[in-house]
C-alpha cells in the first residue's frame, strides 16, 4: 500500500491572512489609498460615538506621532472590555478588532448602540487596520476602571488575560469614560506608513462640518506641532458652503441664489425590509457657471458621488421645468428672441427638454450630508454610494422640500431660467453658424441646375433669373442674352428663411443651390 503523499489544494485563510494578504479587498490598496483608509476606519468609529457622549462638549483627540503613529480617543462609552454572552470564553473588544464581520453597527445591534446612521457597516473596517498595524494599542476607560490591550505584529494579542479577563486598574481622580487607540502601520504589508497631514486636515475639517457641535483635536508632532488644533463648525453645511464659494483670489463666487438648505426623510421597502433615509443638502447657484459638488452617506466622503447626487441633479432638474411652467408667460416675453431661436435650431417648442442634469451642475454648489439604515457602498473605502432607493429618495426631497424654499424666492428662480436659457441660446447660435454646404454638394447643385452666362469679369453687370420649374427655364433660355444673363429654375414653394434656421435652409434643396450659385456665403460668412 502506498503512502497518500498529496498535500491540500484547498487552503482556508484566517481574517488575518486574508487581510494581509488581499489589501486590495478591503482597503482599496497597501498603497496610499489603504493607508488612508485604514486612518479613517478608527477615526469614524470615533465620530460614530460621538452621539452616545455624555458630555457633548468633550472633543476628538487626535495626535499624529513623530514616527507615524496615530493616537484617537474619544470620550464615549467605551467598547466592552468584558466577556461576550453570545461567544463564551471571549472578550468582546477583542472580537470587534480581530474578527471580519463583528462590530456593533449592523441592523440588529444600531438601535440600542444609537448608531442609526454609522459610517461603519461591515465589522470591518477596525480589525482591518489592526491587521495592518505593526502595533494596535487600545486603553479602555469603563465603569471607573480602565482597561488595557495590545495586540502586534497585525492583530496578535500580547496582552495576558488574567481570569479570563483583561487587566485593569481603578481610575484615579474624575472618572471618565471612552476609548484610545494608538496604532502604527506595518511596513511589512503596507508600501506607504507616512501619513497624510493634509488628507487628515480635509478629513477633520469636514466631519466638523457635518457634525455641528462636534470638535476635533489634531496636533502634528510628526511636522512640529506643539499644540491641538481645533476643527469645529457651529452653523454645519452652511459653513461648508461658505468654505467651497471661494475662487482663486480667495473671494466668495458670485452667486444666483444665496445658499440654502433642505432636508427631508424617506423610507423605502427593500427586499422585503423598510430602511429609513434622510437628507440635509445645501444648495448654491452661482452666476459665473463654477461650481463643486460633495456628497456624504453616513458621514463618509464618497468621492465618487453615488445614486443620492444623481437623485438630486434629478430632482432640481424637475424643480426647474416645474417653475418653468409656472412662470412661462413671463419668461418667454422677457427672452422671445433667445427662446425663437432656440427652438428653431432644436426643432422643439419646449425648450426644457433641451436642459440636462449635465448643464445643471455647470453652475449648482452643493453638499450631500445623506442618511441611510443600511446602505450600498463600494467598494471597501466607501467611495461611492450604490444603493438604488438613495436616488428616488433624494429626487423627492429636493423637489418637495426645494420648492417650498424657492416659492419664496421667486425672482431668484426666474434669474436662474434666464441664464440656462442664456446657455442653450450661446449653443444654438453656435450650431447655427457651423452648419455648412458640402463642397460636393454645391458643385452638383451648380451643374445640374444652372443654365450658366458666358460672362467673363468680375461679376459686374451678370444677371440671374429665378424662374418656377424646368419648363419655365427651357422658354426664357432661347430668349436671354447668354452673354451676361444666367438661369436657375426652382421647383415648389421656396422655404420661408426669415422663420427657419441655417441647419433647415441648408437643408433645403433649393435654398442650398441658391446660396451655392450666387458664391456670396451666408450668415456670418456672407459677403456681397
Amino acid at each position: 500500500i502506498m503512502a497518500d503523499k498529496t498535500t491540500d489544494t484547498i487552503l482556508l485563510l484566517t481574517d488575518r491572512e486574508n487581510v494581509r494578504e488581499r489589501p486590495g479587498m478591503y482597503i482599496g490598496d497597501n498603497d496610499k489609498l489603504g493607508l488612508g483608509t485604514i486612518v479613517r476606519e478608527v477615526i469614524d468609529n470615533a465620530v460614530d460615538e460621538y452621539p452616545n457622549y455624555e458630555d457633548k462638549t468633550k472633543p476628538i483627540e487626535i495626535t499624529l506621532h513623530s514616527d507615524n503613529s496615530i493616537t484617537v480617543r474619544d470620550y464615549g462609552r467605551g467598547i466592552s472590555p468584558y466577556e461576550s454572552k453570545k461567544n463564551k470564553g471571549q472578550i468582546e473588544e477583542r472580537i470587534a478588532y480581530t474578527r471580519i464581520g463583528a462590530g456593533g453597527k449592523f441592523k440588529n445591534n444600531r438601535e440600542q448602540n444609537n448608531n442609526r446612521f454609522a459610517g461603519g457597516l461591515n465589522g470591518t473596517g477596525s480589525a482591518a487596520t489592526n491587521f495592518m498595524s505593526e502595533y494596535f494599542d487600545v486603553t479602555i476607560w469603563k465603569d471607573g476602571r480602565e482597561f488595557h490591550d495590545r495586540f502586534e505584529d497585525g492583530g496578535i494579542p500580547v496582552v495576558a488575560l488574567k481570569n479570563g479577563k483583561l487587566p485593569s486598574k481603578p481610575q484615579k481622580g474624575e472618572k471618565q469614560t471612552g476609548t484610545q487607540i494608538t496604532f502604527k502601520a506595518d511596513s511589512k504589508v503596507m508600501r506607504v506608513i507616512k501619513v497624510d497631514s493634509n488628507h487628515l486636515e480635509t478629513l477633520f475639517q469636514q466631519t466638523a462640518y457635518l457634525n455641528p457641535g462636534l470638535k476635533i483635536l489634531f496636533k502634528n508632532e510628526r511636522d512640529g506641532d506643539e499644540e491641538f488644533e481645533t476643527y469645529h463648525s457651529e452653523n454645519g453645511l452652511l459653513d461648508y458652503m461658505e468654505s467651497l464659494i471661494i475662487d482663486d483670489e480667495g473671494k466668495s463666487v458670485p452667486m444666483l441664489i444665496k445658499p440654502f438648505i433642505i432636508s427631508g426623510e424617506a423610507t423605502a421597502d427593500v427586499l422585503g425590509d423598510d430602511v429609513d433615509m434622510a437628507a440635509n443638502i445645501a444648495i448654491g447657484f452661482s452666476k459665473d457657471d463654477s461650481f463643486a459638488a460633495e456628497a456624504f452617506t453616513n458621514g463618509i466622503y464618497n468621492v465618487s458621488g453615488g445614486t443620492h447626487m444623481r437623485g438630486f441633479f434629478t430632482g432640481l432638474l424637475r424643480l426647474i421645468r416645474h417653475y418653468y411652467q409656472e412662470f412661462q408667460t413671463e419668461i418667454n416675453a422677457k427672452h422671445r428672441k433667445k427662446i425663437d431661436l432656440i427652438t428653431k435650431v432644436n426643432d422643439t417648442p419646449d425648450i426644457m427638454k433641451l436642459v440636462k442634469t449635465r448643464d445643471l451642475m455647470h453652475q449648482t454648489y452643493v453638499i450631500i450630508d445623506f442618511k441611510h439604515t443600511n446602505p450600498m457602498l463600494t467598494p471597501q473605502t466607501k467611495d461611492t454610494l450604490s444603493s438604488p432607493e438613495a436616488k428616488t429618495a433624494t429626487d423627492n426631497i429636493v423637489y418637495d422640500k426645494g420648492m417650498l424654499y424657492l416659492d419664496r424666492n421667486v425672482a431668484a428662480v426666474q434669474t436662474m431660467i434666464g441664464h440656462i436659457i442664456e446657455g442653450l441660446y450661446e449653443k444654438a447660435k453656435d450650431d447655427d453658424a457651423k452648419v455648412k454646404i458640402d463642397k460636393a454638394d454645391a458643385k452638383k447643385f451648380i451643374s445640374t441646375k444652372l443654365a450658366a452666362a458666358r460672362y467673363v469679369g468680375s461679376g459686374k453687370g451678370a444677371e440671374i433669373l429665378l424662374v418656377e420649374g424646368d419648363s419655365a427655364a427651357g422658354t426664357i433660355k432661347s430668349r436671354r442674352d447668354a452673354n451676361f444673363q444666367s438661369i436657375l429654375p426652382l421647383r415648389g414653394k421656396v422655404l420661408n428663411v426669415q422663420k427657419a434656421t441655417a441647419a433647415k435652409a441648408l437643408a433645403n434643396a433649393e435654398i442650398a443651390t441658391m446660396i451655392s450659385v450666387f458664391n456670396a456665403g451666408y450668415g456670418k460668412a456672407y459677403d456681397d
